[in-house]
């Protein structure tokens, strides 16, 4: 059995001790069916989410604003054959100050890649740990488990996309003469010229920006073997880059696999016919991204900056970004960057589905009452190696 046990985390602008406490009020981020002690080493408490999982856990260790550590003491799943995986496995939270903000690191250790319940409880926990957690450390209110309603994410892995399925408008767009069709269309498509004009005044503004001098000593790992930066033009006089999030082994970026999963596979040929040359790199370790490619079949070209300081420099630090690079002979410019809304804008799907009557079936869209809407926290920041993406979720 392999040692890569489920690790996540996340870094904000809050003190170790607003930090701790919040770990330790369990019921604020995992689940208001928690009973028992969650504070003091020696205290045991239950979780329970329905049928399909309940457990009980010993609060083993806690280090005031420092680390939280339990141990499962017993578990039951109705979904393994093996219905006890838990049992005997370590849950530790540990907190450090780093470069002005705070890091948790929370590991699952003896939750490996081997267990059948790795895919489900992984893409749980990194919803728990950083989206529902890191909103009760940030914001004051987690999005825990709520009494007598199903877990959120569900346990189930096939729940998401059968929800997804299940969930019909309960209204529909009024049915109106064709009359009163045209006008309503006509005044919706001045609203959408004048929208496209103020985008050209804006792609205007973008082509006048100055640029700035960047580094070229990153050594990128690339299935070719190690390259510069100048070598990833491929002698053409722009570059596109599009910066993969790196969760760690074995999870990845929904947010980023979606978008991915929108670049057409010829668009790469299409921007080197205009001079452009397109790539995806990431933090991720070659092998791991090898790895992923395989599985999501893409053939779009990838480079590691495993072990530079590359999206540092171009400020994506650990997010993802679309970074824009002008070279002049060997010398390299970073003309522009974007990311949160300006990468959703870039995929197809994307925008196809802001076109149709429903748009992305989102909780945090602006749609009639009655519409077919999904939380979106149902989207986790981190995923297994065979979950799917089904939007941008929760890095909107």
């Amino acid at each position: 059995m392999s040692d890569h046990s489920f690790t996540t985390g996340f870094s904000v602008d809050r003190t170790p001790k607003e930090i701790f406490d919040a770990i330790t009020n369990v019921r604020g981020w995992w689940s208001e069916e928690i009973d028992g002690g969650t504070a003091e080493p020696g205290d045991a408490f239950t979780y329970r989410a329905g049928d399909v999982h309940h457990c009980t856990i010993r609060v083993t260790e806690t280090v005031p604003d420092r680390k939280v550590s339990w141990l499962v003491v017993e578990n039951h799943f109705d979904f393994t054959e093996d219905q006890t995986e838990w049992t005997g496995t370590t849950i530790t939270f540990d907190i450090a100050e780093r470069d002005g903000q705070t890091e948790v690191r929370f590991t699952h250790q003896g939750l490996v890649p081997e267990h059948e319940c790795f895919d489900v409880c992984s893409t749980s926990w990194g919803f728990y740990v950083n989206d529902s957690l890191q909103s009760l450390i940030t914001a004051g209110e987690g999005r825990p488990n709520r009494r007598g309603r199903p877990p959120v994410p569900a346990e189930d892995p096939g729940a998401v996309r059968d929800q997804r399925k299940a969930s019909t408008p309960t209204e529909k767009p009024k049915v109106v003469s064709a009359e009163e069709w045209h006008q309503a269309r006509d005044d919706l498509l001045r609203a959408e010229k004048a929208t496209t004009r103020a985008l050209d005044v804006l792609a205007a503004r973008r082509r006048r920006l100055p640029m700035v001098r960047f580094d070229t000593g990153y050594a990128f790992g690339t299935p070719e073997g190690t390259k510069s930066l100048l070598d990833l033009f491929e002698g053409r006089e722009q570059l596109v880059v599009y910066q993969f999030m790196d969760n760690g082994p074995e999870h990845y970026c929904p947010g980023c696999t979606w978008f991915t999963d929108n670049v057409p596979s010829t668009a790469p040929a299409l921007l080197a016919e205009q001079g452009i040359t397109w790539m995806t790199i990431s933090n991720m370790p070659l092998a791991q991204i090898e790895v992923y490619k395989a599985r999501r079949g893409w053939t779009l070209p990838f480079a590691s900056s495993h072990d530079t300081t590359f999206a540092h420099d171009c400020g994506a630090d650990g997010g993802f970004q679309l970074s824009v690079f002008l070279r002049d002979g060997a010398n390299v410019y970073l003309t522009y960057t974007t990311k949160g809304r300006g990468i959703d804008r870039l995929t197809f799907v994307t925008s196809v589905l802001d076109l149709t009557a429903f748009g992305r079936q989102e909780e945090w869209e602006n749609s009639p009452p009655g519409w077919p809407q999904q939380t979106t926290a149902y989207f986790p920041s981190t995923m297994p190696l065979r979950a799917k993406a089904l939007s941008f979720g929760r890095f909107r």
